[in-house]
């Protein structure tokens, strides 16, 4: 069975903004003014690039609130904070995008507990209270995945219950696409171009060449006699996930402070190591 057109993946629906572009607009105004910020379960100062930049915009904002389940710094900057229930206080239902063919869903262990709530409880709110009432007609989290569950004919506790972790055909994801009757590249020819016979039609050049990067020694020499070294925030610290996981004891004793790799020779020669 297939999902329906009501379950596409909704991260090509989010109308996700640029990040930088939102910072930029709260410090200077332009192209318009942004006065509110609501975050949820994020910490802005560690996972957006140019930290700098986003503590001025947080400090900027005329009114900030932050909902998390631990006091971050960005709480800290936030004029209000809202406790966030955790993972096990919510119900939770998703998949990986159309990488991933599987449905995995999970019901809550306990409600919110204290003053928790979950963010679709306080974002409902929100709408109502801003008179959208014909968006959200779903009282609860779990009504709106019995929504999105409804094609397949089971309710969101029957999809933990008997059905939990749902693939489906993917058509994103097909092998072998090039053994099937009738199959072409959508090129010119058909097949998969490493010459490209559209490009040489309208006079580039068919090939492809080596473009070297913006800000390197050759492509700039001026900026890298400045900056003469290069930044690459690739790896990862097993211990910690991107903003998460340093309120953990242990993983900070393991992993305490940030730590840059740099290339011996370069070190002892800038002499710090």
């Amino acid at each position: 069975r297939n999902p329906p057109a009501r379950s596409f993946s909704y991260y090509y629906l989010g109308g996700v903004g640029h990040p930088p572009s939102m910072w930029r607009a709260i410090i200077t105004g332009r192209p318009y003014p942004i006065k509110g910020l609501l975050t949820i379960c994020q910490n802005p100062l560690l996972n957006f690039a140019n930290a700098r930049l986003v503590y001025e915009a947080l400090n900027k904002v005329e009114f900030s609130v932050n909902m998390d389940i631990f006091m971050t710094s960005a709480c800290q900057l936030a004029d209000y904070v809202l406790p966030a229930a955790g993972h096990l206080e919510k119900s939770t239902m998703g998949h990986g995008g159309n990488m991933s063919p599987l449905v995995e869903a999970g019901a809550k262990v306990v409600g919110p507990l204290y003053e928790r709530r979950n963010e679709y409880d306080v974002i409902r709110e929100l709408g109502l209270r801003l008179g959208q009432e014909g968006h959200w007609p779903w009282e609860t989290l779990e009504q709106a995945f019995d929504y999105r569950l409804e094609p397949m004919g089971v309710t969101f506790e029957g999809f933990v219950k008997d059905m939990n972790g749902y693939g489906f055909d993917n058509p994103w994801l097909r092998h072998r696409k090039y053994d099937e009757p009738g199959f072409r590249f959508g090129t010119p020819t058909g097949k998969f171009e490493l010459y490209s016979t559209l490009l040489e039609e309208v006079g580039y050049d068919p090939l492809p060449g080596y473009v070297e990067a913006p800000h390197t020694l050759v492509s700039d020499p001026e900026l890298a006699r400045e900056y003469p070294l290069y930044l690459l925030s690739g790896p990862r610290a097993r211990y910690h996930y991107h903003s998460q996981f340093h309120q953990i004891e242990s993983f900070r004793k393991r992993y305490p402070e940030p730590i840059v790799q740099i290339n011996p020779d370069k070190a002892h020669e800038l002499g710090i190591g």
